[in-house]
């Protein structure tokens, strides 16, 4: 008889990873990677948990990728790798860039592709991060400089007060960023990026 099948704390972010559902987003320990039971996902084991970085640099998001978790953090990322058995492990990757938009990070053939602050980028969670938003560089510029807007076709900046609700997909070669700009609260544009 088991005496560990606990039910999971309420989180807000959950990916199936290695047979074990993963949860994050516990608002009293928001850098806790919670674990199922490996094929129970109705089981939770209070020790269950990986404590990823510091209280103060929350989990934002969880794809996956090529046999790999991805951790991301808002300053930060953190690959996971293993099984229940000889025990997860984690590593920060190499390029030190998270994301504030959990809906932007999408796992595609080019790696995972998520929204940073200072631009969009792809990682493996290994090397070094590809930056993909050269072209619309200016929708990232933080500071109260005027945008190119021949270069832009008048586009105003990403509104990045509300960051948690840009959102990304891949689609047929194509990442699409659904954003908020200038005052807008709701995401009111949209970028494509064309592999």
């Amino acid at each position: 008889v088991e005496f560990d099948n606990d039910l999971p704390i309420g989180n807000h972010l959950t990916v199936s990873f290695q047979e074990h559902i993963f949860l994050a987003g516990d608002p009293d320990n928001p850098n806790h990677l919670y674990f199922s039971k490996r094929f129970r996902p109705e089981s939770w084991p209070t020790e269950n948990f990986i404590e990823i970085g510091s209280a103060n640099d929350p989990i934002t998001a969880l794809p996956t990728i090529a046999g790999l978790l991805g951790v991301f953090t808002r300053e930060t990322k953190y690959r996971i790798s293993g099984n229940a058995t000889s025990g997860f492990t984690t590593f920060e990757a190499i390029s030190h860039r998270g994301t504030r938009s959990p809906k932007s990070a999408v796992p595609s053939d080019k790696g995972i592709i998520f929204c940073a602050s200072d631009g969009v980028f792809t990682t493996n969670l290994i090397g070094p991060d590809t930056k993909l938003s050269g072209k619309i560089e200016k929708l990232f510029d933080r500071d109260d400089q005027a945008l190119d807007q021949e270069a832009l076709d008048h586009a105003e900046k990403i509104n990045f007060d509300y960051a948690e609700k840009i959102s990304g997909a891949f689609f047929k070669g194509k990442y699409f960023l659904c954003y908020p700009s200038g005052d807008a609260t709701e995401p009111d544009k949209m970028a494509v990026f064309s592999f």
